[in-house]
């Protein structure tokens, strides 16, 4: 959830960035702000299909990442089968919940009218000035759309690209290779008898490649043999990373 964790920390949401600290489920919290129903009901219900819990949560994870891409109500309520005014109205709850995600992202609405590029955290720059200058107005909505997500997904790709640069020393030492990346996620080739000691360097170096006002959190999946026969990483070390 690197982008999340961007955003509340770009959007200085304290909801957010509290939830993070807390280790909070995001999208249940999400859930209950948008649906109104309490968090340990989403939390205790996220896994039974049908229930208020599961559905506030389903929505929630919908909402969590429309929003960074400027999803309006029309496209949400395609997305979670809502009419459009019932759309709209998760939305406005949304923003009355992280009130500093509403505040940031009329903010870079505001810096792209009036320079016509945005900035990610590392400095890096968008340049709008075509289809702000171009009296297609949906072409303007466009660049009101990816202003507010483009700090965030750029920022994101930073942290990732940070910790393959910062990995590489730790890596040659353990006898480890990145074999590819998805998304948010590395995948490594490892020696089958590489110690927990190795891991927790690895793990260390990805959480600590930037500091946010959240936490960054790398989670540890085990495949010794096969693609999606995965193994408990407590179970296959005798400890917890």
């Amino acid at each position: 959830q690197i982008e999340l964790r961007v955003l509340a920390h770009d959007a200085n949401d304290t909801v957010l960035i509290d939830a993070f600290k807390n280790g909070m489920d995001i999208h249940s919290k999400t859930g209950e702000l948008i649906s109104g129903v309490p968090y340990e009901q989403v939390q205790a219900e996220k896994d039974t299909a049908g229930t208020p819990g599961w559905e506030a949560r389903r929505k929630a994870k919908t909402v969590n990442f429309g929003i960074v891409y400027g999803m309006g109500a029309y496209s949400l309520a395609k997305n979670i089968g809502v009419s459009e005014e019932e759309a709209q109205e998760v939305i406005d709850n949304y923003f009355k919940g992280y009130p500093g995600i509403k505040r940031y992202m009329d903010d870079k609405k505001r810096e792209l009218h009036n320079t016509h590029c945005v900035k990610d955290m590392f400095g890096r720059i968008r340049n709008f000035h075509t289809l702000m200058n171009s009296r297609d107005r949906y072409k303007q909505f466009g660049a009101e759309r990816q202003a507010g997500n483009f700090p965030i997904q750029s920022g994101a790709g930073v942290v990732l690209k940070k910790a393959i640069v910062e990995l590489e020393p730790v890596l040659e030492k353990w006898g480890v290779r990145i074999l590819l990346q998805v998304h948010d996620e590395l995948v490594f080739e490892c020696p089958k008898d590489l110690p927990i000691e190795a891991v927790r360097e690895i793990k260390g170096v990805m959480e600590n490649v930037v500091q946010l006002q959240v936490p960054l959190k790398a989670d540890v999946d085990i495949y010794p043999e096969r693609w999606a026969e995965g193994v408990d990483p407590v179970e296959w070390f005798g400890e917890e990373i």
